[in-house]
């Protein structure tokens, strides 16, 4: 709020609404000031009304990007964990959302923040990337510990298992079945 008296006559000005008044968002709102002079016995009061456009307030976002996590780690709020700065209540919406595994690799997260007063408060949006490591997996082996001379490397030697149940995949023995060590040398 900034009128000004042209004419240098000490007075004071009231404005309507009045100073720290939060306005709603809109077009076309009345702001209006009057000015009482101090010599009211020379000077009339002067009053003028001006029409402006209060604008939706633009929250802003924070969201640090996430350490790595393993292939596997489903998003949680670990990861999702923007927030808005300012003190306006709203929800988060998260793409892809809690729950989702990623395949290895980088990826962007996304979230849009929506104020529940979405007359005064615009929607805002954000954005940050998550490195998804390869997951490393867990391998039981307890093979027999002797071979007998010139026998060849069967199922007991080569029997190591997988005891991460939800990853498939092939062993590939060095040596293979059926190789005849000659020496122990042979096998390292």
């Amino acid at each position: 709020l900034n009128a000004q008296c042209i004419e240098s006559v000490p007075g004071y000005f009231q404005y309507s609404p009045e100073f720290f008044t939060k306005m709603t968002a809109g077009e076309n709102q009345l702001l209006s000031v009057t000015y009482t002079p101090s010599d009211i016995l020379n000077y009339m009061p002067a009053q003028k009304t001006v029409k402006i456009t209060v604008e939706k307030a633009v929250p802003s976002i924070r969201w640090r990007s996430p350490n790595a996590i393993s292939f596997g780690t489903e998003l949680s709020n670990s990861q999702l964990n923007a927030c808005c700065t300012e003190d306006v209540d709203g929800e988060y919406h998260f793409s892809p959302p809690a729950g989702t595994v990623l395949p290895a690799g980088e990826h962007q997260l996304e979230v849009a923040f929506v104020p529940f007063d979405t007359n005064n408060f615009a929607m805002v949006t954000g954005s940050v990337f998550i490195s998804v490591e390869q997951r490393i997996p867990r391998l039981l082996w307890n093979p027999e510990s002797t071979v007998v001379f010139d026998s060849p490397l069967s199922a007991s030697h080569l029997n190591a298992v997988c005891i991460d149940d939800e990853i498939l995949g092939d062993f590939n023995y060095v040596p293979s079945l059926g190789f005849r060590p000659f020496s122990m040398s042979d096998l390292e």
